[in-house]
């Protein structure tokens, strides 16, 4: 009788190397972005208070319609 093979479980390298510089902005850019955050998120308010809205089933209808998924 045999005894069943062992199994290894090996880790799993991420092959893309980007470089760390990429992610790192200052704070006049977070400033910025912070800013227009604001902005949005207010104009989103702003929407919903005078009912400018889309029902969640009317959006994932379209969604389902866009990308051929099954109803």
């Amino acid at each position: 009788m045999s005894k069943p093979k062992k199994h290894s479980i090996t880790k799993k390298t991420n092959l893309v190397q980007e470089p760390p510089i990429e992610y790192k902005s200052e704070f006049v850019l977070d400033h910025e972005i912070s800013q227009l955050l604001e902005k949005l998120i207010k104009k989103g308010i702003e929407q919903c208070e005078k009912g400018e809205t889309t029902s969640h089933e009317v959006v994932m209808s379209r969604i389902k319609q866009k990308f051929n998924l099954p109803l």
